[in-house]
């Protein structure tokens, strides 16, 4: 891993952001504000752990910082490289002239190309990347349904903050089962899944709390639809116990962030010659 120098002012670092402008972005140690709390990675979109650092405006995990801190120097020698030999010209039979510069893209004459469209099979190796991060995904909802519900009833504690861990747990689990690939449904997808597991754990813990307190007699397979929508609007209905239990809500809300961010579509990196 290159070293990462911790200098405010040291221009360093270049994503695809600043590709057009070939300027790369400089990379810097996040100030003490964003070395707190739970942050995301722009890049990878992963939680952040340990050290964070900027690359530009964005806040970066160590190793996208790094990365960043590679990509700028090979931009340094490929301008290097251009400077001293220009840009190069290729042709393809049909395809027309293509001029690439040292960093980034070049031009294509499309016109000679004609229209290009998508391999026939593309569609159907998207849903099913979605369908296996579906599964995936409702598989880790349960473990996170179950770690929530077990937790509460054993400690007999609501620890709102494990929706940060579901969210998360939720988001990875689709994101491994797509094999990297997100973007809105994905998104959706983790959203839905990740209230689902928490707002339902409400369920289970309600039985465990009746059964301690005598109602062992009640028939709760015959009560499952009530029981469900119930789950459901139970972060909702715990606001009549105060309006200081909104804070759970907001815990919540980050929790589904989490999983938002988490399954976002990877931002696409203009490619290097």
């Amino acid at each position: 891993m290159p070293h990462i120098m911790p200098e405010e002012n040291k221009p360093t670092a270049g994503f695809a952001g600043a590709a057009a402008s070939k300027v790369p972005p400089r990379v810097t140690v996040a100030s003490k504000a964003d070395q707190r709390g739970t942050q995301i990675c722009y890049y990878c979109c992963t939680m952040i752990i340990g050290k964070r650092y900027r690359v530009g405006p964005n806040l970066a995990c160590t190793n996208c910082a790094a990365k960043a801190v590679e990509r700028a120097a090979a931009a340094r020698a490929a301008a290097a490289a251009q400077a001293s030999t220009g840009p190069v010209v290729a042709s393809a039979v049909g395809a027309g002239p293509v001029v690439a510069s040292a960093v980034g893209i070049g031009t294509v004459d499309a016109g000679a190309v004609g229209s290009v469209t998508a391999p026939a099979g593309q569609s159907a190796g998207e849903d099913g990347a979605f369908v296996q991060g579906l599964v995936l995904g409702a598989a880790a909802a349960v473990v996170g349904l179950a770690f929530y519900a077990m937790f509460t009833i054993v400690t007999h504690f609501y620890v709102g903050y494990v929706a940060l861990a579901v969210g998360w747990l939720i988001g990875k689990a689709i994101k491994t089962g797509s094999k990297g690939v997100g973007g809105p449904k994905y998104q959706v997808a983790a959203v839905v899944l990740t209230y689902a597991a928490i707002s339902l754990a409400e369920i289970p813990i309600l039985i465990a709390r009746a059964i301690e307190h005598g109602a062992s007699s009640i028939d709760w397979a015959n009560m499952a639809p009530e029981l469900i929508l119930w789950g459901i609007a139970s972060p909702f209905l715990q606001l009549r116990y105060g309006v200081f239990r909104i804070i759970g809500l907001v815990i919540l809300f980050v929790g589904l962030r989490i999983a938002w961010r988490v399954t976002a579509a990877k931002r696409q990196v203009a490619a290097s010659v």
